[in-house]
């Protein structure tokens, strides 16, 4: 989809996969890494973030960035399983753009469709400039960003 922004355009190819929620110490992260790379399970997406009590939270989304497989998802289960590591698996939103890195406003129309239609838990980067969102309504979300000319959330519109 095209997505005009001022007198740029935004090409916007819309995927979803499957993402790996969970807490883990810093050596049973790093045992989940190493043993998803023994298993030649590619990690496309990545947010790793301390808590308070210095566990770190965990968003991952296993595959290649053409697509997510069985198999991929299967050894990351297992992989989770067999450390005891409790997870939600959820779906993602896969934002992939032709836009190169460090062009302006990008995250902001994505982030502006979005808003006020459902809740952004969260968002952020993968592999090959890939944007991962999290949302409490996909299909909202899948709505307002295949819709043509979607109004941001703003009261401004940037379709003629």
């Amino acid at each position: 989809m095209n997505y005009p922004y001022g007198s740029d355009e935004f090409n916007i190819d819309i995927d979803i996969r499957r993402q790996f929620i969970f807490y883990a110490s810093d050596k049973k992260l790093a045992l989940v890494l190493e043993k998803l790379a023994h298993m030649s399970v590619n990690i496309t997406g990545i947010l790793v973030a301390k808590d308070k009590s210095r566990k770190n939270f965990v968003r991952l989304v296993a595959g290649a960035p053409e697509g997510q497989t069985q198999e991929s998802l299967r050894a990351a289960r297992r992989i989770l399983h067999n450390l005891g590591i409790r997870y939600k698996e959820i779906e993602i939103i896969v934002a992939n753009t032709e836009t190169p890195a460090g062009v302006p406003g990008f995250i902001n129309q994505i982030y502006g469709l979005l808003w006020c239609r459902t809740e952004v838990k969260a968002l952020f980067f993968g592999e090959e400039n890939a944007i991962f969102i999290t949302v409490s309504d996909v299909r909202k979300a899948i709505e307002a960003l295949t819709q043509h000319c979607a109004r941001r959330c703003s009261t401004d519109s940037y379709c003629d």
